[in-house]
Order: C-alpha cells, then structure tokens, then sequence
C-alpha cells in the first residue's frame, strides 16, 4: 500500500533500538569527552550513544563536543547527581579520533594507572 502523500513524512532512517552505554562515573573533564571520542571509534553513523556521569561539566562538554564533531545531540538530562547524554553518531570523522590523538592512546585506563614505564 502506497503511503498516503496527505501524512507528514517520517524519518527513512531505521530506529535504533540499541543504545550504546558508556559509564563515565567517577571521572571529570576531559576524561568523560575522551571515552566518548574512544567509544565513537566503535560505532557507525547513526548508531547511538549514552553517557552517564557525575561531572556537572558533562552537560555543557558533551554538547559542545558532539556539535563540533558533527554529533547530534539526543538530549541532555540531570538525574540527582548525574548527568545522562545521549548522542547520535554522524556522518562525518570525528577530528580528535582522526587528528592527533591516535587510537593507541585509548590503551593505557583513563584513571592514570599504566602498566608502561614510570619516570
């Protein structure tokens, strides 16, 4: 049956139903945006990601971060003393995953411990 040309049209993109879940507890800026970058690595465009954290800075970085990087912004919400986000990857690379920053510096953990050499 052929749509009916009076409805609005509707996205053509399929629903994500699967939610990406990235648990950034416990850590403040600039750690929270750079798991996010390192998650992105992962994802397609389109695919979605949601960032939970307890930074109060997360609700102003995150958005300001998925916009620069061609992101879309899902929402942003503060629940007690968290901050929910979630982001739509885009289309486009994003700079910090493909300039300077390569993938090997995601290997070592974000909370300072590294099995590499101490000076």
């Amino acid at each position: 049956m052929d749509p009916d040309p009076s409805e609005p049209r509707r996205d053509p993109r399929p629903s994500r139903e699967a939610v990406h879940h990235l648990d950034a507890r416990g850590y403040v800026c600039p750690i929270p945006v750079l798991l996010a970058v390192r998650d992105m690595l992962k994802l397609s465009p389109g695919d979605l990601l949601e960032l939970v954290g307890d930074d109060p800075g997360i609700a102003e970085d995150i958005p300001a971060w998925a916009e620069m990087n061609g992101h879309r912004l899902i929402f942003v919400r503060r629940e007690a003393d968290l901050v929910r986000c979630r982001v739509e990857k885009g289309e486009t690379d994003d700079p910090l995953t493909h300039g300077p920053i390569d993938e090997g510096f995601f290997d070592d953990p974000p909370d300072g411990s590294s099995s590499g050499s101490e000076t």
